[in-house]
Parts: structure tokens; C-alpha cells; sequence
């Protein structure tokens, strides 16, 4: 079931009484008087930055106040989730937290230089997004099953393209490998700039990436999709079987972003972030813009939230030691 059936009824229980709150009555009026920035931990034009730019826009328009995003890159997702964790807890800066750098990285790293529970406050989850196994054009095999088959036979002999150790691409990679027993070669690229043009050109052969990163791609015919790595199949790729359909059960991601305070930002302001958020999610013309990225609305109320991000942290810690990964 899609993780926001799963909470859905508590999410709108936990909205109602955020909105009927005494600090949300007296949060600060003063609150925005100056711009809002929000750090991405990535580079432009990535899943981070996209929904950070259409979330931007609309919250601008809620609070009245410019809403400057800005791009932090460098050790992955470390830096600007390191950047972000250090500024003044005043509501003036926001991270645009997700998967990877909110659970993921305490994970992969013995020392990210942040704590992604104790660091940050949700202000509230936003976007979620499946990942699509894709192979290179030619490539022999045209479902999951076949692919597999192929890796099997030819243990190695296969490359695995991804965009980094500690990425999505890597760790669902790994994580195939481990539950199936295949063997693919391991080659790491510096983002999907640099790992889409050998897949196109045939020097890669296998690549397990967002849908929105692979979505043009695909539909230019440049790869094929073999799987959808989700519970539930793409409305952009209709025809794409689930991980479960193909014959993996299990082997499922469905990646999340959100808007995450510094530790300590005063309740009050937090109750006006949120509320400025929740009127943004339920704006028809942002999901639609939500919707052309591949990705769906996600709204949890703020002990839901809090709730699910350390459900996921259980979840994938358990998962990254399964599949052999060892912290840098």
C-alpha cells in the first residue's frame, strides 16, 4: 500500500489539530519580515532541487516573502545537509531532506558530521518518487527476469552504473545483488550527468535511478525499463511491472523529500512553516507539477512524521547491513 494510504487518516487528524493549536494562533506575526533560503544538498536540476524550486514558489506566494534556493554540493549530500544542520534555528534557512541524506548517510558514514533526527525538525514531508531499474537500448534482455538470468550466467560480466557510493542507485544496486545472488561490476560516477551517457552509449549496461532522472531517457528510447522499484506501478510508465511483478518481491524504494528545520527552531515559527506547507500541498496546480516529475504528494502530520522518518531508519539500516555495505 502506497505510504500515504498508509497514513493518510492520521495525517489529516494531525493537520487539524496543528491548525487548532494554541502556538499556531500565536506564532510570530513579524515571521518572515526577511527571504527564506532553502539549502540543497545537491546540484540544479536533480530530484532535491526540482522539488525544491516548485515548493519554493508556492510557499513564496503563502508567506509573502522570497524564497532563495540554494544549491550546497560536495561529499554527496553531506556538506549542504552540513551546512544546513549549523545555521541559526530561526526558520531563515530550511533543508530540503530526504531519504538519503535525513537516514541514508548516518548509515554510510562512521562520521557525516551531522545527526539527521537530532540535528533537524521536520517542518514536513512534501514529495515522494519510486526508482526505475533501467538497462542500455540493446540490451539483451527486456524484463527483470531476463536480466537476472543473464547476470547469473555471466557473473561480473554485466556493468552496474551509479551515481556514488552511499546514492539510491548504489544502495538498491547492492541490495539486488545480496537478495538474488547476482554479481554485477560496480561503476561509480560523479552524478547522472556522467552516468547517463555511457548507459546511452552502451558502456554501461544497468542502472537503478529515480524516475524523473530517467524518465526523458526512456521516453526519447535511449534505455528501457525493466521494473518499477516500487510497490506500486508508474503512471508515467503504465506498462512497467512492479519489482514484485518481475519476480523480486521486496526489493522496493520509495524515495521521499520534505523541508527540514535546524534543531531548536522555536515552536511557534514551526507551526507557521507547517501551516504555510500544508496550504502549498493542497494547491491542485503544485501537484499537478508534482505529478509531471513522476512524483505524488506526501503529507504526514508532525508526530507522523517524525514517527515514519524513524521507521525508515530502522528499515534501511537493517537493509544496508543485509547487503554488505560498510560505513566510510
Amino acid at each position: 500500500m502506497p505510504i500515504q494510504r498508509r497514513f493518510l487518516n492520521a495525517a489529516g487528524l494531525a493537520c487539524a489539530l496543528v491548525a487548532l493549536s494554541p502556538t499556531a494562533v500565536l506564532a510570530d506575526p513579524a515571521f518572515p519580515d526577511k527571504p527564506i533560503r532553502i539549502i540543497v544538498p545537491s546540484t540544479a536540476g536533480g530530484g532535491f532541487d526540482v522539488v525544491s524550486r516548485i515548493l519554493g514558489q508556492y510557499l513564496g506566494e503563502v508567506l509573502k516573502q522570497n524564497i532563495v534556493i540554494e544549491n550546497r554540493t560536495g561529499a554527496g549530500t553531506l556538506v549542504g545537509t552540513q551546512v544546513a544542520a549549523k545555521a541559526a534555528p530561526d526558520g531563515y534557512t530550511l533543508l530540503a531532506g530526504g531519504l538519503s541524506n535525513i537516514v541514508w548517510n548516518m548509515h554510510l558514514y562512521s562520521s557525516p558530521g551531522y545527526d539527521g533526527l537530532a540535528d533537524f525538525v521536520p517542518v514536513g514531508l512534501a514529495y515522494t518518487v519510486p526508482y526505475v531499474a533501467v538497462v542500455r537500448k540493446d540490451f539483451p534482455a527486456n524484463n527483470l527476469k531476463e536480466m537476472l538470468d543473464l547476470a547469473r550466467a555471466q557473473p561480473g560480466k554485466l556493468n552496474m552504473a551509479h551515481l556514488g557510493s552511499g546514492t539510491g542507485a548504489h544502495i538498491m544496486g547492492t541490495y539486488l545483488m545480496k537478495q538474488t545472488g547476482v554479481r554485477f561490476t560496480d561503476v561509480p560516477y560523479k552524478g547522472s550527468q556522467a552516468a547517463y551517457p555511457d548507459l546511452i552509449a552502451g558502456r554501461a549496461d544497468v542502472m537503478f535511478d529515480t524516475a524523473p532522472s530517467a524518465r526523458p531517457h526512456i521516453q526519447a528510447g535511449n534505455m528501457k525499463a525493466l521494473a518499477i522499484v516500487s510497490p506500486r506501478r508508474s503512471s508515467l510508465f503504465p506498462n512497467v511491472p512492479t519489482s514484485a511483478e518481475a519476480g523480486v518481491p521486496g526489493w522496493e524504494i520509495e524515495s521521499w523529500v520534505g523541508l527540514f528545520a535546524p534543531a531548536k527552531t522555536p515552536p511557534a515559527v514551526l507551526d507557521k512553516l507547517r501551516s504555510a506547507l500544508n496550504q502549498v500541498l493542497s494547491n491542485k496546480e503544485l501537484r499537478q507539477k508534482f505529478e509531471t516529475t513522476a512524483g505524488e504528494v506526501f503529507t504526514l502530520g508532525p508526530q507522523e512524521t517524525e514517527a515514519f522518518i524513524k521507521a525508515e531508519g530502522r528499515k534501511w539500516a537493517a537493509i544496508v547491513r543485509d547487503a554488505g555495505i560498510k560505513p566510510q
